[in-house]
């Protein structure tokens, strides 16, 4: 068994950092409108082929000492970051879920709030196709594959709760969005609302709910400092997909723990 975890861990972790390698391409072309399987990559600063000993993830950004190795000018900390945190999420996924189908829909998932979390920090905006994304990992992790012995969580009962929780986070999300003049924008209702359909209606509220709480919490020093101000644009799909992901993967011990701390401080 211990064999069994070290050998689909390495496999997990090596499949997320190329995958986050390829996010990174997603995050560049996306908003500027270029397919991201199109056209070898290229530096972002001389744009410059890149080999392919270039793009190997993590290593190839420590090797060249995080700079381009045909204009030397620097590049980003994100590109590393980007490809050790989706290896990181896809060994979680399988410490959560095992190494059979349901981990695969988890990474999806998790991959596609990666990218939205870095377009919405840039440009303030999620493409729509990330949300689809989010919803057809969503309709995959409903797929019944028993001669497999990949039974997964399908039932027609279940998949309407999930709808349900999809169209009551999006009216919720929506309800605030009118109500405070636009302080929430729709690309972040229809992730959330994508999302909650992934995870259905408990973990989905939690993480919109943790989702604010960090917002808060990294809002209100920047507010102290001036960096921002009341009625600046406060990308938060960042924010979302922390608390997405935390809720993807301990989301029923974080409701736990949260049910216990609201009902029973005073027991």
């Amino acid at each position: 068994m211990e064999v069994y975890n070290l050998f689909y861990g390495a496999v997990y972790l090596f499949t997320g950092l190329w995958t986050g390698s390829f996010l990174n391409v997603c995050v560049w072309r996306f908003p500027r409108r270029l397919s991201p399987i199109k056209g070898r990559s290229s530096c972002p600063r001389c744009g410059h082929a890149l080999s392919p000993g270039d793009l190997v993830p993590v290593f190839s950004w420590l090797f060249l000492r995080g700079r381009c190795r045909y204009c030397h000018r620097p590049i980003s900390r994100r590109y590393p970051l980007t490809e050790a945190l989706t290896g990181l999420v896809f060994l979680l996924c399988f410490y959560v879920f095992g190494a059979g189908f349901q981990s695969v829909p988890a990474c999806l998932f998790a991959s596609a709030l990666i990218a939205a979390a870095w377009i919405d920090w840039d440009f303030t905006y999620i493409p729509d196709g990330i949300s689809l994304f989010i919803l057809l990992a969503g309709l995959i992790s409903f797929i019944p594959l028993p001669a497999c012995g990949l039974l997964t969580r399908f039932s027609w009962g279940s998949l309407g709760d999930h709808v349900v929780a999809a169209v009551l986070i999006g009216s919720a999300l929506f309800i605030v969005s009118r109500l405070t003049g636009g302080g929430i924008g729709g690309g972040d209702i229809k992730l959330l609302a994508a999302a909650g359909f992934y995870l259905g209606l408990p973990r989905g509220l939690l993480a919109m709910l943790g989702g604010y709480i960090l917002a808060a919490v990294w809002v209100a020093p920047a507010l102290l400092r001036g960096k921002i101000h009341r009625r600046s644009s406060i990308p938060m799909a960042p924010f979302f997909a922390v608390s997405l992901i935390l809720s993807l993967l301990w989301g029923e011990q974080l409701l736990i723990w949260y049910l216990n701390l609201v009902f029973c401080r005073g027991v």
